[in-house]
């Protein structure tokens, strides 16, 4: 029944697997796997598991470039079909994620700030002032109030 599901359904890529691996990629590592246990037992199993290694590198790294061209490719075919956002998407996906910008901080003067141990003390000034504020509350009120009476509960 399993054999089956895979024939028509085909088979679930795993969450490690990324998209730009081959078929032929994945047979190698799992044959490469399935050496590792035995690969200790002699010299042609070492050479063997060796091969593999470096069969399974030159592949990952070809799929990685067909992977690139194909992408750079559609940019290009999109470019000229003046589709900017699937380009943009493109470029993205090419480069990965961009790292989130750190806004600028000024200290008490208002001259910008460019190293970390300046932006952290003026953070932990900013937060003492914010959170370190004197008690408004005259004391002396406090004392004048009268006790609230609380009824018992029955």
């Amino acid at each position: 029944m399993q054999d089956t599901a895979v024939k028509i359904l085909g088979k679930k890529k795993k969450s490690w697997e990324k998209d730009w691996i081959s078929e032929d990629t994945l047979k190698l590592a799992a044959e490469r796997k399935q050496l590792k246990a035995t690969r200790r037992d002699s010299t042609e199993k070492s050479k063997h598991y060796n091969y593999l290694c470096r069969q399974i590198k030159k592949s990952a790294n070809s799929d990685w470039e067909n992977f690139i061209m194909d992408i750079c490719h559609r940019i290009d075919l999109d470019y000229r079909k003046n589709k900017i956002r699937e380009v943009y998407s493109g470029i993205k996906q090419i480069t990965g994620s961009s790292a989130p910008r750190t806004a600028t901080v000024k200290d008490n003067n208002g001259t910008v700030l460019k190293e970390a141990a300046d932006i952290e003390n003026r953070w932990r000034e900013y937060f003492q002032s914010l959170y370190n504020v004197k008690n408004p509350v005259d004391m002396t009120v406090l004392s004048e109030l009268q006790p609230a009476v609380i009824p018992p509960v029955l």
